[in-house]
């Protein structure tokens, strides 16, 4: 599906089939939340995405999975919750001391419709 851009079949052949075969591998259920945020529009489908990227926290915080959280949210207009992983985010950030620049553009946005 990924190599015709057939991003229907592509999310029909993923919402089926996530949490059977790539539940447990964190880097495969955050490439496909990328693109689900790059490809898919369907509300059902972002919403999805969402609750996969949730899972993917559980394997361990990163301020790149916070920053995808975020976007899939805002392109879902859930900005309270895009708010939430946004802040989050830069949380988890300040204390290991990372940089959180991504999350400030899209904490704006979010705050920007709540």
């Amino acid at each position: 599906a990924i190599r015709t851009n057939n991003w229907s079949k592509y999310q029909k052949i993923t919402a089926e089939n996530v949490e059977q075969f790539s539940w447990n591998d964190a880097a495969l259920l955050y490439d496909i939340c990328d693109t689900y945020y790059n490809y898919i529009t369907d509300k059902k489908g972002l919403a999805l995405a969402i609750n996969w990227g949730k899972h993917v926290i559980d394997f361990g915080e990163s301020v790149d999975k916070y920053v995808l959280l975020t976007k899939l949210s805002l392109k879902l207009k859930e900005y309270s919750l895009a708010k939430d992983f946004a802040q989050k985010g830069k949380a988890f950030a300040n204390v290991l001391q990372l940089n959180s620049d991504a999350l400030n553009p899209l904490l704006e946005e979010a705050q920007k419709h709540i």
